[in-house]
């Protein structure tokens, strides 16, 4: 990190110096890509490159080099792949590494310390924490070519049945998806008394409750009007929603025991956008395309 006086704020550790030297030195990376990634001034870079022999040696690790890059590359291949790894994950494996190398010393009582895993998370750069987004597993596990073969089978069938001319007809073609607003959503992280050990948190609406809207849209841009789930048990919800709709707003409702929607509900979804379609004169064949639970479906009508 550079201040606003073009000095640097954080400083770096002598491995991150003799690594992004090698980098340099074997052309891996740039005087200008190096002081970025290890954060080192370039003319620190220029001077040790000049002068090999003022490289400090620093203090030897418990894994080698090779091992502790091997690690890393791991734990990259993991974080690309959607399953990325945590702090304990990687203090796991490190311990595995040296049990089974016999030439390595060894962690005191066999396990890494928090200062072992700083020291790497410092000489490997590339390697930051994050948070996680979570996404389902049939999201994760559905590959490009998974997509691939579902279109090509709807192609071969437009084609088997004489109906190409489908492809190029956008306003036929409907995307269904769904929202889920939870009535007491929990937050991650809350501010209290410094000390405290536990932190209570009274809950401000039904537990896991939810109100889930369904919502619908073309290819040409059209849309329907939304489907909203409430839970059957806050009538008063209800009683507002129904209000709303003498009033002229326009929406569907349905309710649930917990306000999520079910499998058996879609039947109702479809009955719902069957009545929107033809409110709005949407022309058949009608080619509804949904998130479903383990793949996206396709479905005609």
């Amino acid at each position: 990190i550079v201040s606003k006086r073009g000095r640097y704020s954080e400083k770096y550790t002598q491995d991150n110096l003799r690594e992004a030297v090698e980098k340099i030195r074997s052309n891996e990376m740039s005087y200008g890509a190096a002081s970025q990634i290890y954060n080192i001034p370039k003319t620190n870079l220029h001077n040790k490159l000049k002068k090999p022999k003022n490289l400090p040696k620093g203090s030897t690790t418990v894994l080698s080099k090779e091992q502790e890059s091997e690690l890393a590359d791991w734990i990259l291949l993991h974080a690309d792949f959607g399953d990325p790894r945590t702090k304990q994950d990687i203090i796991l494996a490190a311990a595995e590494i040296a049990q089974l190398d016999s030439s390595t010393s060894g962690f005191k009582n066999g396990i890494p310390t928090s200062g072992w895993i700083r020291g790497f998370m410092t000489r490997h750069p590339l390697c930051r924490y994050k948070t996680p987004q979570s996404i389902s597993k049939a999201s994760a596990i559905n590959t490009r070519d998974d997509f691939a073969g579902l279109w090509r089978n709807i192609y071969k069938y437009f084609e088997k049945t004489d109906q190409l001319d489908l492809l190029n007809r956008p306003e036929l073609w409907w995307n269904a998806d769904e929202t889920c607003f939870e009535k007491d959503k929990v937050p991650r992280k809350v501010v209290a008394r410094r000390g405290a050990k536990r932190v209570s948190r009274r809950e401000m609406g039904p537990p896991k409750a939810n109100t889930t809207v369904t919502y619908a849209f073309s290819a040409a841009g059209d849309y329907v009007e939304p489907l909203i789930t409430l839970k059957d048990s806050v009538s008063t919800e209800a009683e507002i929603a129904f209000t709303l709709g003498a009033l002229g707003a326009n929406y569907g409702l349905n309710q649930t025991d917990s306000g999520w929607t079910k499998e058996s509900f879609y039947y109702f979804v479809t009955i719902h956008l069957q009545n929107q379609w033809e409110l709005k004169n949407i022309p058949k064949p009608r080619i509804l395309v949904i998130d479903g639970y383990r793949a996206p479906k396709v479905s005609f009508g």
